[in-house]
């Protein structure tokens, strides 16, 4: 396995262009904090590099 060279908080700019992508298209009425909460990504190691990927859950969010 190939040793990860990146820094998870260069991957914001992923987030952000989701984000903004879903509003745009209606998916999301708004990618403010009313529907983002956790806007940070898990990093899950893999073994080869092509088995990265990026996979976006949608839930709803919990009562507080």
């Amino acid at each position: 396995m190939t040793e990860p060279n990146w820094d998870m908080d260069n991957q914001w700019i992923w987030m952000k262009l989701f984000q903004d992508t879903c509003v745009k298209c209606g998916v999301m009425d708004t990618d403010t904090v009313k529907r983002i909460v956790q806007p940070w990504p898990t990093y899950v190691p893999c073994d080869t590099f092509d088995q990265r990927s990026l996979t976006f859950v949608f839930r709803p969010a919990q009562p507080r």
